[in-house]
């Protein structure tokens, strides 16, 4: 499958960049393009999941929060916090944001062809 994990890594960076300082409907906009199932890596889909129920229900997040959530859903129960932490360190821009759903949908859309 076609894929490029740094689109996926920077869209979820980004995402947490904004939730840190942007309000959290903000954040609509980009994760109601974007499905889980989009994403090739399982870490990036599993943290993608619980970011995009937050900001659908409009609850805030935090690396710490989503690292609850996931270990309370026991949907994966071996992600560390030192695994979604890395993902708000990344020196991503919220500015090109666009541009990575773009390309996770796209690179998705051309995996899902070739299957």
């Amino acid at each position: 499958m076609i894929n490029s994990i740094d689109s996926e890594y920077s869209l979820i960076g980004s995402l947490m960049r904004m939730a840190e300082n942007r309000p959290i409907t903000e954040l609509y906009q980009h994760v109601s393009k974007v499905d889980d199932t989009d994403f090739s890596d399982s870490l990036c889909r599993v943290i993608y999941r619980f970011i995009k129920m937050s900001v659908m229900n409009e609850k805030p997040f935090d690396e710490l929060t989503l690292h609850e959530q996931i270990l309370n859903s026991y949907e994966a129960p071996d992600i560390k916090i030192s695994d979604i932490g890395k993902f708000s360190m990344l020196q991503t821009s919220f500015a090109a944001i666009e541009s990575h759903v773009e390309k996770v949908r796209d690179l998705s859309k051309i995996g899902r062809a070739h299957v």
